[in-house]
């Protein structure tokens, strides 16, 4: 029998997860207004999701540990991602950095393997290199193709069909670190079709 703990856990997840991204957002909108206060704001992010890691390696194995793993991982793309590639340092999603990209997800994924990372920090690697990893793939295909091009419409379905099967596979999870993962994984992959969805302007969006 699925513990219901796991499945209450991973729909937690989602819902703390996706009400920090709503109060997220205003707070980067509003440190994007000048080139000070991204980079201020920046290194504020960058030195909280260093925090926000160690403490995941120290609580490693708690639910408590998971939620800083996550964390560390959303601040340290709001860091990067988003301030300092406001301010004009980096352009994290241009084609130029896949390499990097790829480079630290194979890192990532042989230590996940190996058993050389615990589950806590582990969330933390894989959240910020799922947004950077969904945010440089819709870019560079607008940048490419266009918002309206036929393939956007195709990764938006599967996106949709991924968040679903995401959802599907949260309902069966035997654990909460399981039920955490699977639950962060739809967030991402439905919040992916949302943008879609701005892009398309079906919606209204940023």
């Amino acid at each position: 029998m699925i513990p219901l703990e796991a499945k209450t856990e991973g729909f937690r997840c989602v819902l703390i997860v996706l009400v920090s991204y709503g109060v997220l957002y205003p707070v980067l909108m509003m440190l994007e207004n000048s080139r000070t206060t991204a980079v201020a704001g920046a290194v504020v992010f960058f030195l909280t999701a260093s925090l926000l890691f160690y403490l995941s390696i120290k609580q490693r194995g708690t639910v408590r540990g998971n939620y800083s793993g996550i964390f560390s991982g959303l601040f340290f793309w709001a860091s990067i991602g988003e301030l300092l590639e406001s301010a004009g340092f980096v352009k994290i999603e241009s084609w130029m950095n896949m390499p990097l990209y790829f480079a630290l997800l194979l890192m990532f994924l042989l230590l996940w393997w190996s058993g050389q990372i615990s589950s806590s920090p582990a969330f933390g690697n894989a959240h910020f290199l799922a947004i950077w990893g969904l945010h440089a793939y819709m870019v560079n295909q607008y940048n490419l193709l266009g918002k309206t091009h036929w393939s956007t419409y195709l990764s938006a379905f599967v996106f949709g069909m991924m968040a679903v099967l995401f959802a599907f596979k949260l309902t069966k999870a035997k654990s909460r670190d399981e039920a955490m993962a699977y639950g962060l994984a739809m967030l991402l992959t439905g919040w992916t079709v949302i943008e879609y969805l701005w892009g398309w302007g079906i919606v209204p969006g940023p």
